[in-house]
Order: structure tokens, then C-alpha cells, then sequence
């Protein structure tokens, strides 16, 4: 399941600093029409409206995700920036894997050299050769616990360091491109102009502090396998079980337990009956992490992107 954080919703107005109409998303991509040829008076300056890009905007940022606009109305819209690391909690899951087995086939003693060999993975049906090995007897060379893997920790969903309120300009009437800003906006705020999505569109002048803001984000993208999650002991309970058809239908019963160096009888009651093996077993064993924590790794996925572009 993946996990979501959603600072704040977005609160769209539907119209911009300079009065055009704003999309559903809250980003006005309409060219202004406001140029007048006039010069802002006194100590406003000419803000221009840039096409393919909504407002300018007073962004105001924040700690504070419910944030108002200076005017105590609801901003434009809302966003997130500064993405923080996400901090996995190391308890590792469960040791998932398969067991396999190593051994040869003897006739009578299980000394000299095998009638054959065979490699036996976890549920799976070998053919052995059997001629004249009578009575049948399986030595287990080796059995192989290195397919078993650790289930790592889900990342948690990450979180950011500022919220952002995207406020309407104050205004002093209309430029050559744009609108008239007076200089008397907080500490606190940027004047940025926006747009949907992070595609790369370099930022246009005088626009030109680039920031990347978010509604929410999601874990998508970020594992923890800085944990380091590794069996701390595994072993395969199993049993080895004998066959007279090729397929591994027609058992010959019982089935035996397998330990690694034991040499088992798996003859039936007459000569040569024996056509295949088949071993089923479970790994068993407890995972764990040398660290309680660690940061997650990858880069998460946000959703609601928008592009900031942004007066320095």
C-alpha cells in the first residue's frame, strides 16, 4: 500500500493579479492584455505577465499550512516545497526464498562413486539414473538457504519544510506588459509567476529564482534498503519424496526427512522402480538490521507539481 501526505488543498480563486481567468487548477495560462503603455508612478515597478504562465503572484511561505493571505481572504492556491528526507524504521519483514538441495544417488552403500547426481530446487521433479541400484540410496551433499531474501521496511510518506499561499498582487494600476506592484510586500513573500507540472521550462525574465512545489507526495520511488536487512539464521525443513514415473505422479512412499550429510533408502520393493525425485521444503529464519533507522532511498513521486519562477 503506498502511503500519501497532502499538506493543505488547494483553494483555487478564478481570477489572477490582473484580472484574467484562471484554469480549474488554479494556473492562469491566457496571455494578458492588460499593457496600457503607461509607467507605474512613485515607487511601484512594472511587473510583467508572462503567456503560458499564471500570475504573478504574492507567494508567501510557511511552517503554517493553514496560511492567509495579508487581506485575510484564501489564497489562490496552495502548494509545498523543500521535499525532507524520509527516515525508514528498520524492522526488517520476514525471510521470503527458496530452498534447494544437492546429492547423489549410490546403489547399496553410500561410498565410491554415484550412480548420479542431481540438483534438487525447491518443488521440482528430477530424473535420476537409477540402473541397477539396488537398494537405492540418496546421500544429501549439500542444501542451499542463499534464496532466501529479507522483506525490507516500507518508507513512510515524505514530508516538506515550507508551505506556500499563492496571494493576488496589490496593484497601482497598469504597465507595458503588466501591472504596477508597489514595494511593500512582507519578509515572508516572493512575487513568482507559476506553472503546471516540472517539465524543465527554463524560467523567463525577470522571473528567475526556479523552485518546484507540490500538493502532496508519496513514498512511490523510495525503498529502504539502507537498512541493510539480512537473515540472521536460515535453514530448510524439507522432505524428499520418490517417484516411478518421469513427472512425479505415482509416489512410492513414505516421504523422508532431509538433513544435509544424511544417505537415505529410497528404493521401492523391487529393482529399478525409482525414476525421479522430487524435494519440497520451507526456509525458515529471522531477518534483522544493524540500524533502528535510515534514510530512505530513490526520489519520491509529488503530486500536483507546479513550477515556481520567482523575482530574486
Amino acid at each position: 500500500m503506498t502511503s500519501t501526505t497532502t499538506f493543505g488543498s488547494s483553494s483555487e480563486a478564478s481570477t489572477g493579479s490582473t484580472g484574467t481567468t484562471g484554469l480549474e487548477s488554479g494556473f492562469d495560462t491566457s496571455s494578458s492584455t492588460t499593457s496600457s503603455g503607461a509607467e507605474c508612478e512613485g515607487d511601484s515597478r512594472c511587473l510583467p505577465s508572462i503567456e503560458g504562465w499564471g500570475g504573478p503572484f504574492d507567494v508567501i511561505s510557511s511552517t503554517d499550512p493553514e496560511l492567509t493571505c495579508p487581506d485575510g481572504s484564501e489564497p489562490q492556491w496552495r502548494a509545498n516545497t523543500g521535499v525532507q528526507d524520509a527516515e525508514c524504521e528498520c524492522e526488517c519483514g520476514p525471510l521470503e526464498g527458496n530452498c534447494g538441495m544437492v546429492g547423489n544417488v549410490h546403489g547399496g552403500l553410500c561410498e565410491g562413486l554415484p550412480a548420479d547426481t542431481v540438483v534438487l530446487g525447491n518443488g521440482g521433479c528430477e530424473t535420476i539414473d537409477a540402473s541397477g541400484a539396488f537398494p537405492l540410496l540418496f546421500e544429501v551433499i549439500g542444501i542451499d538457504t542463499s534464496g532466501g531474501a529479507c522483506v525490507e521496511p516500507v518508507p513512510p510518506a515524505p514530508t516538506f519544510e515550507t508551505n506556500l499561499a499563492a496571494c493576488v498582487l496589490p496593484t497601482t494600476g497598469t504597465c507595458e506588459g503588466g501591472d504596477c506592484v508597489p514595494p511593500m510586500l512582507g519578509p515572508s513573500s516572493q512575487v513568482c509567476i507559476v506553472r503546471p507540472g516540472d517539465d524543465g521550462t527554463p524560467c523567463p525574465q525577470p522571473y528567475t529564482e526556479r523552485r518546484v512545489a507540490a500538493d502532496s507526495a508519496t513514498a512511490d520511488g523510495l525503498d529502504c534498503s539502507a537498512c541493510g536487512c539480512m537473515p540472521q539464521f536460515s535453514s530448510c525443513v524439507g522432505v524428499l519424496d520418490a517417484f516411478s514415473d518421469n513427472a512425479c505422479m505415482t509416489s512410492l512412499g513414505p516421504q523422508t526427512v532431509v538433513n544435509e550429510g544424511d544417505c537415505m533408502n529410497m528404493s521401492p520393493a523391487t529393482l529399478d522402480e525409482t525414476a525421479a525425485l522430487r524435494y519440497d521444503a520451507e526456509l525458515v529464519g529471522e531477518c534483522g538490521s544493524e540500524v533502528e533507522t535510515a534514510v530512505a532511498q530513490g526520489t519520491p513521486t509529488l503530486l500536483g507539481a507546479r513550477t515556481l519562477c520567482c523575482l530574486q
